[in-house]
């Protein structure tokens, strides 16, 4: 017989009963007589198969919330675990990559990024398999940790860690509908603070040695990017159809910031100019500026990057430095450095930095603190004040 009842003066009420010649005795931790009868007949529903999931579920949470912290745990990760196992949506690593890919994003991405996530993400597949770890959701918090630490040791620069969590972080949202995913374990790892060894100017010095070393379509390239700051993609993918002869201006929407939709005008400095002059009355019929530079940073962008710093090395300047929290060398000198260099050289002309900003394309708070139009005419002004390098 089903009974509750107090013993040895005790404030909590306890149920008895058998079921299937068991029998069952305990506390119930309450000093409610009603409450008492409540947990056992909740029980003795669970034990004839008869409660329904939510009760059952809280039948659950209560026996856990009895246990120490550490075995509560425990328990609780073994069942998301196998609830997760349970799902009709479980996928492998390599399916999830396919999935990412065909997904639609809020931003396109660029195929050298989608190279970049790719290679992240085999990372992440061969440490798993190395680790028996097959499917998506087999990824918990801890399993973040460990992989995280992995990248840790293997001394990646902070700006690269953290461009992992960024991309898992991003993946398990995007597929975090359609497949399911409850939990998101990358966003909860705190990120690096980032270190970062810019890149330098280049001296007057340093700039005739480069431009008197450099041949052929690269020499042209260093040209572009003393004068008129653009990045390394821009200057070797630029079109004549960007230059207006007439009004010696080039305007252009940089592919950093193409997803803004704003253009920026850049006039062409005079030795800038007859350079490019001569070379559009040389019979130059491609549409591209630097034909060859063009198909080789299109074909992968290292290849220029290396051929840059060579001449960079023969020119008797050092690129990279050791850093010493990591034992990895960064460059401190590369093509970024004539964009820095165009800052510096109009800046110690005493150019207005609104003026420079705007030239450089950079959407930065002192420029939208002046509150003015930049007019080519003052740009035009301020380009003439670069010097003749060579």
């Amino acid at each position: 017989m089903a009974t509750v009842y107090q013993q040895n003066n005790s404030p909590y009420w306890s149920y008895r009963f058998s079921f299937n010649g068991k029998e069952y005795r305990k506390t119930t931790k309450t000093t409610k007589r009603a409450e008492a009868v409540r947990i056992m007949k909740d029980l003795i529903a669970e034990l004839k198969g008869s409660s329904k999931p939510d009760e059952l579920f809280q039948r659950l949470v209560d026996l856990l919330l009895e246990l120490d912290k550490n075995e509560r745990n425990r328990l609780k990760n073994d069942y998301i675990s196998k609830l997760r196992s349970l799902s009709a949506a479980q996928i492998t690593l390599e399916q999830a990559w396919k999935m990412y890919i065909e997904l639609p994003k809020k931003h396109s991405q660029s195929k050298r990024t989608i190279q970049d996530y790719e290679s992240m993400w085999n990372k992440l597949k061969i440490w798993a398999k190395d680790n028996s770890i097959k499917y998506l959701h087999d990824i918990d918090d801890q399993t973040a940790i460990k992989f995280t630490t992995k990248l840790h040791k293997d001394k990646l620069s902070p700006r690269r860690y953290n461009l992992y969590l960024t991309f898992f972080t991003h993946l398990y949202k995007l597929l975090a509908v359609p497949v399911g995913l409850t939990e998101n374990p990358w966003q909860s790892i705190d990120r690096m603070e980032l270190n970062t060894i810019s890149k330098k100017p280049l001296s007057q010095d340093q700039l005739q040695k480069l431009f008197n070393t450099a041949k052929g379509e690269f020499l042209i390239l260093f040209y572009l990017g003393c004068y008129t700051a653009l990045r390394l993609g821009d200057c070797c993918q630029l079109k004549w159809s960007l230059i207006d002869f007439s009004d010696d201006c080039l305007t252009i929407m940089p592919s950093k910031t193409k997803k803004k939709g704003k253009e920026i005008i850049i006039p062409l400095n005079q030795h800038l100019l007859k350079i490019l002059t001569d070379l559009k009355d040389n019979n130059n019929k491609s549409d591209y500026i630097l034909p060859n530079l063009a198909e080789k940073y299109q074909t992968g962008r290292q290849n220029v990057v290396r051929s840059i710093q060579k001449i960079f090395r023969d020119a008797g300047i050092e690129t990279q430095v050791k850093r010493e929290e990591t034992g990895r060398s960064q460059a401190v000198f590369g093509f970024h450095s004539f964009r820095h260099s165009f800052v510096t050289l109009l800046s110690n002309e005493n150019i207005p930095r609104h003026v420079v900003m705007d030239m450089v394309g950079h959407s930065t708070t002192v420029v939208h603190q002046v509150y003015q139009h930049v007019e080519t005419s003052q740009k035009k002004q301020a380009i003439k004040k670069l010097p003749k390098i060579v």
